[in-house]
């Protein structure tokens, strides 16, 4: 369905381009060259794939996202577009939330494969509204909530402020029972960072909350207490099972490291089938975006994506420190923090493997080019 939906939106945008008259880009592509090299890589590791039939799909879903990314990098040209956009965003985040409290009132049957049931008894069952499974579902949300923070700290109408605010609840109570660990951490270090960046004098503050918190928690939610415990459970299996998963992983990399196997987990999967397994079951990924990006386009796509992580964090704090635009430097910073928050849950989870979530990402990419681009144009 998004790639329907980003046709059409192609076919919308090229149509209206028509219209006017006017193929001629208004100015600017604001794509930073590294993420440029980055997709060229991307196409290349479709090309050149030990089994090109498996990699076709994927060369779709980037293309899908990577489409998207420069429509919203071009069109969204002033903090006002930006804003629209993002507020569109949030609006279906939260729906999203209230799917998921939904499913919490109803109730979702435990599902042993998500959860190790040694350590985690009277778990409760984890919700996932519209993403199919919690983990994709908790890396939605914690790329959307810095951005309703933001809209909190911006919105000067009273009631439009109240709005965002009771647009995020669904949202953060949704985060909890997902019940991903990985999540969890890495929404708290977001946070963490959007404080720094704002105001690091309400850094005591935060973890004063944060410590009352945690101690009223088995009080107010037992099952999540003893869920946030097994982080440090070293007898956890999805712990376990991640190092398994890179025990297997491993012997590819020394084989095919340098261009990779091709693109796609389905190509990733059928290679690793041909390895020794120290899991009970074929990997299906390795849990972890950046052995992923390594594995199947090889060395130089990682290094490329590495630093057009640090080109766009370097771009974005560039408007949190030299901005002279409140709001879009509170837009700024909610980005630095969605994206390092994704970046972190990056290490224990293969964040683009479903679909949808590649392409918000991506499309959040855009955001952040978009945000860079016209909070220079206003220093300037």
């Amino acid at each position: 369905y998004s790639l329907l939906f980003t046709g059409v939106l192609v076919f919308i945008y090229l149509f209206r381009g028509f219209s006017i008259n006017s193929l001629k880009p208004k100015g600017k592509m604001k794509i930073d060259i590294l993420t440029v090299l980055f997709i060229f890589l991307v196409f290349l590791s479709a090309a050149s794939s030990l089994i090109p039939s498996l990699s076709i799909k994927y060369v779709f879903f980037y293309l899908n996202a990577f489409i998207l990314m420069f429509i919203i990098a071009k069109e969204a040209d002033t903090k006002e577009r930006i804003q629209s956009l993002i507020s569109l965003f949030l609006i279906g985040v939260s729906i999203t939330g209230l799917y998921g409290l939904y499913q919490k009132i109803i109730g979702v049957p435990v599902n042993a494969s998500y959860v190790d049931m040694r350590i985690n008894a009277g778990m409760f069952g984890r919700v996932f509204s519209t993403m199919e499974n919690p983990n994709n579902f908790g890396e939605l949300l914690i790329l959307a909530l810095p951005f309703f923070i933001a809209f909190i700290l911006n919105e000067k109408n009273p009631k439009k402020r109240l709005f965002y605010c009771a647009a995020s609840i669904p949202v953060v109570i949704s985060l909890v029972f997902t019940g991903t660990r990985s999540a969890w951490i890495s929404f708290v270090i977001g946070i963490f960072v959007f404080i720094c960046l704002k105001n690091i004098r309400a850094l005591p503050i935060f973890i004063l909350l944060g410590v009352v918190g945690f101690i009223a928690l088995p009080f107010v939610s037992p099952a999540v207490y003893r869920r946030i415990l097994t982080i440090f459970n070293p007898n956890d299996a999805s712990t376990s099972y991640r190092g398994l998963i890179l025990d297997t992983v491993w012997p590819m990399i020394d084989d095919y490291g340098l261009f990779g196997v091709g693109l796609g987990t389905d190509v990733f999967k059928k290679i690793c089938s041909t390895y020794f397994q120290f899991t009970k079951n074929n990997v299906v990924h390795s849990h972890n975006l950046y052995i992923q990006i390594w594995v199947e386009m090889g060395i130089f796509s990682l290094l490329l994506f590495l630093g057009t992580i640090y080109r766009t964090l370097k771009g974005l704090y560039f408007i949190v420190d030299k901005g002279v635009n409140t709001e879009l430097k509170n837009l700024a910073i909610a980005s630095i923090s969605s994206l390092l928050s994704i970046f972190v849950m990056a290490f224990a989870d293969y964040v683009w493997f479903y679909p949808r979530i590649l392409l918000i990402f991506w499309a959040i990419m855009g955001l952040t080019f978009a945000i860079i681009s016209v909070g220079k144009r206003e220093i300037v």
